[in-house]
């Protein structure tokens, strides 16, 4: 058994929809500059590999973890600007940039919200 800090396992991480089919929400890759630095970080980020990574800490109980992707995007935008926990939160919530940089091409601007703690 492999340990969590809480001693408590999570599930694994629910996959978010494409958003193909939604009409009423905008893609944010569709509204945001793609040169932005960290648009380029995270093309160049293989996250699939934080998922083989992580996935040995998640079992199938329990209510379902937050995306790996999220998780990993969220502290490289603390580290990279050196902010707060509740900093990077606001951060993340208000900027299309930094939402994509922490979560995947699919998600849409209505659908940011604050993560649950």
């Amino acid at each position: 058994m492999i340990p969590s800090f809480s001693g408590v396992f999570a599930m694994l991480p629910a996959r978010p929809s494409s958003g193909k089919n939604d009409l009423f929400r905008e893609r944010l890759d569709a509204i945001i500059n793609p040169r932005h630095p960290l648009v380029r970080l995270s093309a160049l980020m293989e996250w699939s590999r934080f998922d083989e990574a992580f996935g040995g800490f998640y079992r199938p109980v329990g209510r379902p973890a937050k995306p790996t992707r999220l998780m990993v995007g969220l502290h490289n935008l603390k580290h990279v600007h050196d902010l707060s926990d509740e900093e990077v939160v606001e951060r993340w919530v208000e900027t299309p940039t930094g939402s994509f940089s922490a979560a995947s091409s699919s998600s849409s601007t209505s659908r940011r919200s604050m993560p649950a703690r």
